[in-house]
């Protein structure tokens, strides 16, 4: 240990509770970490190594960065020591609801957009976007199929989800033929007010699941079946109206 390379300062950035006495407390004191050497900032800018680092986040040492980036700042998340008494934080930390709320909900959409589905591993829990419709993976709820274990098995209806894919998929042309006889003079097409009637519920069913069901092709995180029922629950809908 008697290296300098292994020394940092702490320097506090933030104390969220009304005890703002300069020492570091777990939870509400943000903090940085400078090498006494380098005098560069510890950063966890959020890379995710490659899984044979456990796809943890990478740790450097960054002199670039501003001292008051996300990325430089440190918490103490748990702190338990048997012979000091549990204190209700509540009556010392007073935080904004409206700060807490942004943060917690950029927390949430950060370590939701971590899950990274792992190419070179096969998984029998995942399954694409474009697999939904036609029930191609079914999901297994079980991580054991040991003899006596409770097994589930998540498996639509598989006659309701391909006619209302179907449906789905041949709206848009089935509007573009009617659309293109009506343009014709073809008579006999829509009788009164069933053109709009066909058009306002139509479009809000159809626009519904594709709402709720495209927007997953661009996300990177990991994906399972039970993602689609959301857009399922339009799409049946579909099914009826038509």
């Amino acid at each position: 240990w008697n290296d300098t390379n292994n020394e940092w300062r702490i320097e506090i950035h933030k104390e969220e509770s009304s005890v703002a006495n300069g020492e570091i407390h777990a939870i509400t004191t943000q903090f940085r970490l400078r090498h006494a050497t380098t005098n560069c900032l510890l950063s966890a800018a959020g890379v995710k190594l490659p899984p044979w680092g456990f796809r943890q986040t990478e740790v450097s040492c960054s002199r670039s960065q501003s001292p008051r980036a996300a990325a430089n700042l440190w918490v103490v998340e748990r702190h338990a020591n048997p012979r000091v008494p549990s204190v209700d934080m509540r009556s010392i930390v007073k935080t904004s609801f409206i700060s807490n709320f942004i943060r917690l909900n950029m927390e949430m959409a950060r370590s939701n957009n971590a899950l990274i589905p792992d190419r070179d591993k096969y998984n029998h829990l995942e399954s694409d976007p474009w697999s939904w419709p036609f029930l191609i993976y079914p999901m297994r709820l079980l991580g054991s199929w040991k003899k006596g274990d409770i097994k589930y098995y998540e498996v639509g209806n598989p006659l309701i989800w391909w006619s209302s894919a179907l449906m789905c998929l041949l709206y848009p042309l089935q509007l573009a033929y009617y659309h293109v006889r009506q343009a014709r003079g073809v008579p006999g097409v829509w009788a009164p007010g069933e053109e709009r009637h066909f058009w306002n519920a139509g479009k809000l069913l159809w626009g519904g699941w594709v709402l709720h069901y495209l927007p997953f092709f661009a996300m990177g995180r990991v994906t399972y079946i039970h993602h689609y029922l959301p857009a399922l629950y339009f799409a049946v809908l579909l099914l009826a109206f038509e």
